[in-house]
């Protein structure tokens, strides 16, 4: 993902790759978890600890999306220090079931 994330910012003038969004807890394998739990599991990541952002848009990546919790949790927890930013969600894959979807790491 972070290859992918890096050949897209040195496409387009203007962009630049940052790890935003960093996940501390691991979540079961098919828990059907909210927003709320989702939430406890990410953090911003160390590039927004340490830099001030000159920014309002964000461009998520992730690489599967099925219910779009996640993606909607890491706009929460964007929001919670940028609250007017606004956050694009960019999925490579789209999948009702994890378990439909074959990862492109095995």
């Amino acid at each position: 993902m972070e290859l992918f994330c890096q050949k897209l910012a040195a496409r387009r003038s203007g962009l630049s790759w940052r790890e935003l969004i960093v996940r501390v807890q691991s979540k079961p394998e098919k828990a059907d978890w909210g927003i709320a739990e989702m939430l406890r599991t990410l953090e911003l990541g160390p590039a927004i600890q340490r830099q001030d952002f000159n920014t309002e848009l964000f461009i998520l990546v992730d690489d599967v999306a099925t219910t779009y919790t996640t993606a909607n949790a890491a706009i929460q927890r964007l929001r919670s220090t940028f609250p007017s930013s606004v956050a694009v969600v960019l999925t490579i894959g789209r999948s009702a079931a994890p378990a439909d979807f074959l990862s492109i790491y095995e």
